[in-house]
């Protein structure tokens, strides 16, 4: 993996945190994302997804956003008849964002690739066995309250459990954790970093 830096297209995101190897629709209606994701589209569908610190901020400055951010493909994209744009995308790596700014009606940033966080293989599947058993805990003393899906993804909590003792696919789950666990777009944002 080259850690070279990368001048791309910048999607701003209200109140969601993209995550490596998360896969995520997204509606875009601002004209300077719409711009983003054309610009994208017209390379090699890569865009740099970076969180906002206020989800109010309709025109996000450097300061308004996270310095870590994800780099994402953009696996499908369907523009609506309201204008908006329905956007599938997967993270594929952290980001050290630099010189984000405003050219050509949208904003675009330079980024450096971040080495994948080194994880030891017993603490992450510790952590991951964690998750599922207090999925099960909770859900047990719920009586399957359909609710409890709103704190973990019960297919989440199934694949984990699938997954034992396969070391690589446990770390791609390992990845999406905080993805499944309730938690607020600061929280999560600072996760990323």
């Amino acid at each position: 993996m080259s850690l070279e830096t990368q001048t791309l297209p910048v999607l701003p995101l209200r109140d969601v945190v993209v995550y490596p190897h998360m896969v995520i629709p997204l509606f875009v209606g601002r004209v300077k994302s719409i711009k983003a994701l054309d610009r994208a589209m017209e390379g090699n569908k890569q865009i740099l997804l970076i969180a906002q610190k206020s989800p109010t901020e309709d025109d996000p400055g450097e300061d308004e956003t996270y310095d870590v951010g994800t780099m994402a493909n953009i696996l499908q994209l369907l523009k609506l008849p309201d204008g908006t744009i329905k956007v599938l995308v997967e993270g594929t790596s952290r980001a050290t964002i630099y010189n984000y700014r405003e050219t050509e009606g949208m904003f675009v940033a330079d980024a450096k690739l971040l080495e994948p966080k080194i994880v030891n293989e017993q603490e992450m599947d510790v952590h991951v066995r964690s998750a599922v058993n207090q999925f099960d805990i909770t859900n047990a003393a719920t009586g399957n309250d359909p609710k409890l899906e709103r704190y973990f993804s019960k297919a989440f909590c199934h694949q984990a459990k699938a997954l034992s003792g396969n070391a690589e696919e446990l770390k791609n789950l390992w990845n999406r954790l905080p993805s499944v666990i309730e938690n607020t777009a600061p929280i999560l944002a600072a996760r990323l970093e």
